[in-house]
């Protein structure tokens, strides 16, 4: 599907996102603030090295689990989220995924700035690390602390694996993410992109 150019009510330019049905996001964002997430305390973190020798394991994301959101608050966005992770054999319980990302939506909102917001949890259902990307034309009220509405939120979804090796992979994760997500062209170009495959590529090294 060829990418469509109309004009909101704003007067601002817009283009369509043709990734499985279409939806249309904000072709320029206001001025915003960026935060990189830990998963626990504070919210900016350098993620560990990774060892020399160390296998790589495939990408996170799947081409299938990239979607348009028709969500019109987080909890909604998340569930939506949450649905399209469940429906994969390495996700057992749907249920307890929504239930650890929402309780630590309720501690502390996970949305970094600048349009985009990192939901995530651990939880014994998840069999290995996985991820969703979802967008949405309008944007979400997520509580962010510069108050612009996210139009990018990645999920992530992770196994209750061992204090040391567990931990180190999911700091390393949402370091990945954080790190795409801060990156002003690869932001605009997820907005911008035509395809799934586009969204794809931008996070493609996430591991």
């Amino acid at each position: 599907m060829e990418n469509l150019r109309i004009m909101t009510a704003t007067g601002l330019p817009v283009r369509a996102i043709a990734a499985y049905n279409t939806c249309f996001v904000p072709e320029a964002t206001a001025a915003c603030t960026f935060v990189s997430m830990a998963p626990e305390g504070p919210r900016t973190f350098r993620p560990p090295e990774e060892a020399p020798d160390a296998a790589s394991p495939p990408p996170l994301l799947h081409r299938e689990r990239i979607i348009n959101l028709a969500a019109k608050n987080k909890i909604e966005a998340i569930k939506e989220l949450v649905d399209l992770l469940a429906r994969q054999p390495g996700v057992a319980d749907g249920e307890e995924l929504l239930g650890a990302v929402l309780e630590r939506e309720r501690d502390m909102s996970t949305a970094m700035g600048c349009g985009c917001a990192m939901p995530h949890a651990k939880v014994a259902s998840v069999r290995d690390f996985t991820m969703a990307v979802g967008l949405s034309r309008e944007g979400i009220p997520f509580d962010a602390d510069d108050g612009v509405p996210v139009h990018i939120v990645v999920l992530i979804a992770g196994p209750l694996t061992g204090p040391f090796e567990g931990q180190r992979r999911y700091l390393k994760i949402l370091g990945q993410v954080s790190a795409v997500l801060a990156d002003d062209a690869r932001r605009e170009a997820i907005l911008a992109a035509g395809t799934a495959e586009a969204v794809y590529q931008a996070f493609k090294d996430v591991r």
